[in-house]
């Protein structure tokens, strides 16, 4: 082959290569582009699924007659003592303010007309309470300066209200709340059934917003037309009886016919029966949460819902019973006397619903106590009752030390070393210690369901215990 021939095949083979690898890069420059195309979706849903919050909600809150002695001879924040705490871990409360908050004579037992005190709303606003419907038979109990007064006050601490107004406009528009990125829009209705017809706002009347289908259909349409989620409020029903009658089944079931995600209601201060319909939850009655009704069990007992919410819709739900004390005060119950509570409910089988495991022993608070103080004397490990260390997944033979003595309160007591092999279902990490932390077990809970009783537990005596490494 000669010299010419053979510079010619380099050329020719060098080219061919050249081209090759010019191909081939854009290729993969293609490849990328189209990777980079079909990660961006996945992109936009991560940052949809992290828009998410944790909702509690509860039934009557009446802070007069009884309730406002109790407050007046112990602190206006005497209702909420025993479970502020766990309210504080929820990015929304909800629950039905049963009385203007006015100016007004002393209410005494057997006295229906209600008012709160001023300086009632700061009780509210101080237990984590953040928005409260209106729209009940007490409300406008003293008028339209009652009612003019409670927005007042409520304005004032920045507690969001729906249901009411000085006229029907103002008592039927939509209240929006925006957290963590997920926009809710909020609806209250008022039953006819179980008020005069001079409780109803109209055109220059002041109010509450009267439940009618039509009217409802068009707000829940508006509404879900401008938020993510709507959740509607109705306060409705036969005072005292555990199901629901037709009036509530026909507005709840037309508000989740329209787009509602759920339906939350109060006034027969009783806990009633549930329905999951269409795949939404209707919570028919969730009882009293703080009012006087010391006369039976029942109107003693309430319930709490701890709600996960994403654009998606409720993706679980989990039940913080409870009992009141001492005509004013509600605290969260577990083991037989959770398990009655929540049997009133009748609940639908779903994955949805988180069924607390809660411990049936008799701890006292004091013994807790006596464990936090233990706590706080500095030592290197969390001290945590080992039955908590196993509900949790904690390897106790290599990642805990047991505790000298027999225990606190019958309790066998394990200190916990800063970062241990945690097991929950199918997940399972080393973790530090100091996700038992107060303030990082509602973002843990958001992730880990199993948790969830355990910070029932844990915050019923107002406490939860802390690595202090």
């Amino acid at each position: 082959m000669n010299k010419k021939v053979f510079l010619s095949v380099i050329t020719i083979v060098g080219t061919t290569v050249l081209i090759g690898t010019i191909v081939s890069f854009a290729s993969q420059r293609e490849k990328i582009s189209a990777s980079t195309t079909v990660a961006s979706p996945l992109s936009e849903k991560t940052i949809e699924q992290e828009k998410q919050l944790t909702l509690m909600a509860f039934g009557d809150i009446m802070l007069s007659r009884n309730v406002a002695g109790k407050m007046k001879t112990n602190g206006n924040d005497y209702p909420f003592l025993k479970v502020r705490d766990t309210l504080k871990t929820a990015d929304i409360v909800f629950a039905n303010l049963e009385n203007p908050i006015t100016p007004g004579p002393e209410i005494k037992t057997g006295q229906m007309m209600f008012h709160a005190n001023p300086g009632s709303e700061q009780a509210l606003k101080d237990a984590g309470v953040s928005i409260v419907s209106l729209a009940n038979n007490h409300t406008p109990n003293f008028g339209a300066n009652g009612l003019t007064d409670t927005v007042k006050y409520l304005d004032s601490i920045g507690i969001e209200h729906v249901g009411a107004g000085k006229n029907a406009q103002d008592a039927s528009k939509a209240v929006f709340t925006t957290t963590n990125g997920l926009k809710i829009a909020w609806l209250a209705y008022n039953s006819p059934d179980v008020v005069p017809k001079s409780y109803a706002a109209s055109a220059n009347h002041a109010g509450t917003n009267f439940m009618d289908l039509e009217r409802m259909i068009s707000a829940v349409k508006e509404a879900r037309a401008r938020a993510d989620l709507v959740i509607v409020s109705m306060h409705a029903g036969t005072e005292y009886k555990t199901s629901p009658n037709k009036t509530q089944k026909e507005f709840a079931h037309a508000a989740i016919d329209t787009g509602a995600e759920m339906v939350i209601g109060h006034h027969p201060h009783v806990v009633q029966t549930m329905e999951e319909y269409k795949g939404k939850f209707i919570f028919y009655s969730l009882g009293n949460f703080v009012f006087d009704q010391m006369w039976s069990r029942e109107t003693r007992e309430g319930l709490g819902l701890k709600i996960t919410l994403t654009k998606d819709g409720v993706q679980d739900v989990s039940f913080l019973p409870l009992i009141i004390d001492d005509y004013a005060q509600p605290h969260f119950v577990r083991g037989k006397e959770a398990e009655k509570i929540i049997k009133h409910l009748k609940a639908p089988t779903s994955k949805r619903i988180v069924t607390p495991i809660v411990s049936e022993s008799k701890t006292e608070a004091n013994e807790w106590l006596t464990i936090r103080m233990i706590i706080d004397t500095g030592a290197d490990y969390t001290l945590l009752p080992r039955s908590y260390a196993q509900a949790i997944g904690i390897r106790l033979e290599s990642d805990c030390t047991q505790f000298e003595t027999s225990g606190i309160g019958g309790h066998e007591i394990v200190f916990v070393h800063p970062r241990v092999h945690v097991r929950l279902g199918d997940w399972e990490a080393d973790v530090p210690v100091g996700f038992l932390d107060r303030d990082a077990v509602p973002a843990l809970l958001g992730r880990h369901k199993f948790l969830e009783a355990l910070s029932v537990t844990f915050e019923h005596h107002n406490t939860i215990f802390r690595s202090l490494t």
